[in-house]
């Protein structure tokens, strides 16, 4: 939760505080700052700054909080932000006649203030080329915002300005961490009870070298746990260089994977990872894991509910389904705000790329990213987004260059990865994976597991008899094979095809 007060803005509700409505609030950081800056001063002449706060909405855009209060909406396609009066009343108090503004006659203030739309006839002048714009009477007093329309409606109103009391100053992050430290040592300290209780055996941080996994590991080093980083080499140079020099401080574990082979490999095969459909966390951060990880011991994890729907079901002390083993989300109840926050009151370094921008770490090739991200990486790292366009148009080459356009720039579309079950056999478009019932367990599986080889070598690390080894594919030695199957249920291109197979009906999006 979050909530503006009179001194700043908390993260535990005092008397006179108001809640503030935002889902998962973050820092808006260097780049996130200097993208609404630029929008603002190419719309309406100003710039805001200070603690400014972003919540995401999903496809439609981002909210941005500006003085503990809604400030607008900021979309990505294309590129603008559409005000709330709250916003409108900041701005003309910046500036008295910004861009983007339509004066009405006097006569016509009244409708407008009841919420009518603007019409042609009312209007008395107009700032041209702009859809979202503030409505100004003829003292240049904001009245409304809306959005521009033609020849008989010249403005659809979309909120009427309240009278509203002097804006609060621009505060720094060293202050709102002052005045939360309290709420903040009450939170960690809850962090490390959890992790006290949950774990059993060896503990274990899943690292990954976001703010969230960096403030688990920080949280976990009194029950002394290990951090576990999977170096897929599909990270941003800055991202890797400080996962590495952490995971070397706390002596933690690096496992290194076949980076883009076996991601490339597996998007010929299965087409393109989306959120409802993500075997690319499989088959590049699960399967290298596997083997690592005794049964009796326990993975803490960084997992936190605001994150996605599937995570808000996740308890605070569960099992890893993939794994097998204990696993613990002390922070499963914190906003990334929070996150934030506590770092800088702990001094945690974290990875330099929050401060230029970006929001959430990942591979700098995934194509499920969101909007913001494509355009961070768009404009900071030029030459990665050549490569990833490159990728969506390899997998979208049978659509029309429009609809490519519009599938890679709306992060959404149909996911068709051309597979389907004819009795035994399992076809896709690029050919037949015949079964291979000579061996003991499912010929479907099996099949999968040797004609689907995407060499990340999940299999040779968990069989116990070193029967299997992998190189450009599987090669199984049948006299040490003792038929057990782990290496199938530990292949990602099983889970993968079975969960196709399963929902080949549906309709899959990638978000």
């Amino acid at each position: 939760m979050l909530y503006r007060c009179d001194d700043a803005r908390r993260l535990e509700k005092r008397d006179g505080c108001i809640e503030i409505r935002a889902r998962d609030p973050s820092p808006a950081l260097g780049f996130a700052l200097d993208l609404i800056n630029e929008i603002l001063t190419r719309d309406y002449g100003v710039k805001i700054g200070g603690t400014v706060i972003i919540d995401p909405l999903g496809t439609s855009g981002d909210a941005v909080y500006y003085g503990g209060r809604k400030f607008g909406v900021i979309h990505y396609n294309p590129l603008r932000i559409s005000l709330t009066p709250r916003g409108a009343r900041v701005i003309t108090r910046k500036r008295e006649r910004p861009k983007g503004y339509v004066i009405v006659k006097r006569s016509a203030e009244g409708y407008i203030r009841r919420g009518y739309n603007v019409m042609a006839g009312g209007v008395k002048e107009a700032f041209p080329s702009l859809s979202w714009v503030i409505v100004l009477n003829e003292d240049l007093e904001p009245i409304a915002v809306g959005k521009r329309r033609g020849d008989r409606v010249a403005v659809m109103t979309r909120g009427v300005v309240e009278p509203m009391g002097p804006i609060p100053p621009e505060r720094s992050w060293e202050y709102i961490v002052e005045v939360n430290t309290e709420s903040l040592e009450r939170k960690g300290k809850t962090a490390r009870e959890r992790i006290v209780k949950g774990v059993s055996g060896r503990p274990y941080v899943l690292y990954s070298g976001g703010k969230d996994s960096e403030v688990t590991l920080y949280l976990s080093q009194e029950v002394g746990a290990k951090p576990i980083y999977i170096d897929t080499r599909l990270d941003l140079p800055e991202a890797r260089e400080h996962a590495l020099k952490v995971v070397e401080r706390y002596d933690g574990i690096i496992v290194s994977t076949k980076d883009e082979l076996s991601f490339r490999s597996a998007l010929r095969q299965l087409g393109m990872p989306g959120m409802d459909f993500r075997r690319c966390t499989q088959l590049l951060k699960i399967s290298p894991v596997r083997g690592l990880i005794g049964k009796n011991d326990t993975l803490i994890v960084g997992l936190r509910a605001a994150e996605s729907s599937s995570r808000r079901r996740e308890p605070v002390f569960g099992r890893n389904r993939s794994l097998g083993v204990r696993q613990v989300n002390p922070i499963i109840d914190r906003t990334s705000l929070d996150v934030f926050l506590y770092a800088r009151y702990e001094g945690i370094e974290l990875n330099p790329l929050y401060y230029k921008g970006m929001r959430r770490l990942g591979c700098r090739l995934c194509p499920a990213s969101k909007e913001y991200d494509l355009l961070f990486l768009e404009r900071n790292y030029p030459s990665y987004y050549r490569r990833l366009r490159e990728l969506v148009d390899e997998y979208a080459q049978g659509l029309r260059p429009d609809k490519r356009r519009r599938y890679f720039k709306s992060g959404r579309g149909p996911v068709d990865p051309h597979v389907r079950r004819e009795g035994d056999k399992i076809i896709t478009k690029y050919g037949l994976l015949p079964p291979r019932c000579e061996d003991a367990g499912s010929c479907l599986d099996r099949a999968i597991m040797l004609n689907a080889c995407v060499s990340c070598g999940a299999c040779e690390r968990v069989c116990e008899k070193n029967a299997i080894e992998v190189s450009d594919r599987v090669y199984v030695n049948r006299d040490e094979c003792d038929r057990c199957n782990s290496c199938v249920k530990a292949c990602p291109m099983v889970r993968a095809y079975r969960k196709i197979l399963k929902r080949r009906r549906k309709r899959l999006r990638f978000l």
